[in-house]
C-alpha cells in the first residue's frame, strides 16, 4: 500500500516513472542458442544445406575434402538496419585450429537486398604456439554463395602482440563480434573484435572497414561457416544481435543510476 511506502522508495518510484516516461521505445537484444528448434525455427540454410547441421545447440558445418561454405539467413528483418546501427556477435570454435589464414572462417552477411549484401570474414589460426587473426570486409556478396563480392579496403590484421598474446587452441570458443555503423546516407563502417567467450574480455579489435560509396536498404543478416577441409568442423553458438536502440540514451541510463542509488539507502534504512 502507498501509506507503507519510505520517502526514499517513493522518490525512487517517481524516479522510475519519469525513466519509463522520457526513454525512446528500444528494441530487444535478439540471442538464439539453437536449443530446440530455435535454428530451424529462425534461418534458411541457402548454401550448401546438407554440410551444416545442429548438434547438441551448436550449429556445424563440416567437409572431408575441399573448402565449402555453408550460408543460413535469419528470417526475421532488423528493424532500420538501414539507417540504424547494429552489432552482431556469434561464439566460434574450430575443431582443428587452422595453421594458416585459409579457407576456414565465419562471417557475418550484412544488409542484404535482392540475395546480396556486405560479408565480413573472421579468420583465426595457430602455427607454431603463436596466433594472429584476420578481418575483411567484402560487398556483393550473394546468399546463394555464387560469390563473396568485391573486396572493400584492406584485410586487416592481429599479430600475437594485438591479441595480447592470447594462443588460439581448438578447446575453447572465440566471440566474434561485428559493428556496424551508419555514417551518411552512402557511408558505412564495419569493425571486428574478438571476445573471450568465458569472460567477454577483449582479446583483439581490428581496424574499421569503411565503405564510403554503399547501398543502403536492406534489412537481412546472415551467417557463413567456411570449413577448409580435412575434416575440419566449423562450430557456433549463441547469435546475438544488438540495435543501438536497444542501448539507453544517457538521460535515461542517468535515471537508472539515480534509481539504483535511492533504491540501495532505503533497503539499507529497513534493514537498521
Amino acid at each position: 500500500m502507498i501509506s507503507k511506502l519510505t520517502l526514499p522508495s517513493l522518490v525512487a518510484t517517481s524516479l522510475l516513472v519519469a525513466c519509463l516516461g522520457t526513454s525512446r521505445s528500444h528494441a530487444a537484444v535478439t540471442i538464439l542458442d539453437f536449443s530446440g528448434s530455435q535454428y530451424a525455427d529462425n534461418f534458411t540454410e541457402t548454401s550448401n544445406a546438407n554440410n551444416m547441421t545442429v548438434v547438441g545447440g551448436i550449429l556445424e558445418t563440416t567437409t572431408s575434402n575441399g573448402s565449402i561454405s555453408g550460408i543460413t539467413v535469419y528470417n526475421s528483418p532488423v528493424t532500420a538496419q538501414n539507417t540504424d546501427n547494429f552489432s552482431l556477435k556469434i561464439d566460434a570454435n574450430f575443431d582443428v585450429m587452422p595453421s594458416s589464414l585459409g579457407g576456414t572462417s565465419v562471417s557475418f552477411l550484412t544488409n542484404i537486398s535482392g540475395g546480396a549484401g556486405y560479408l565480413a570474414v573472421f579468420r583465426l589460426n595457430t602455427t607454431g604456439g603463436v596466433s594472429s587473426a584476420d578481418f575483411r570486409l567484402f560487398e556483393g556478396a550473394t546468399t546463394n554463395g555464387s560469390t563473396v563480392g568485391v573486396q572493400v579496403g584492406s584485410t586487416q590484421t592481429l599479430n600475437a602482440a594485438a591479441l595480447n598474446s592470447v594462443t588460439f587452441n581448438s578447446s575453447s570458443f572465440y566471440t566474434l563480434n561485428l559493428d556496424v555503423t551508419v555514417s551518411s546516407s552512402t557511408s558505412i563502417i564495419f569493425a571486428g573484435s574478438i571476445l573471450d567467450s568465458s569472460n567477454s574480455s577483449i582479446v583483439g579489435t581490428f581496424a574499421s572497414v569503411t565503405d564510403s560509396s554503399a547501398t543502403l536498404g536492406g534489412t537481412a543478416v546472415a551467417l557463413r561457416l567456411g570449413a577448409g577441409g580435412n575434416n575440419v568442423t566449423t562450430s557456433v553458438d549463441n547469435f546475438t544481435i544488438t540495435p543501438a536502440s536497444a542501448i539507453p540514451e544517457p538521460s535515461t541510463a542517468a535515471l537508472l543510476g539515480g534509481l539504483s542509488v535511492l533504491t540501495l539507502a532505503a533497503a539499507k534504512r529497513r534493514r537498521r
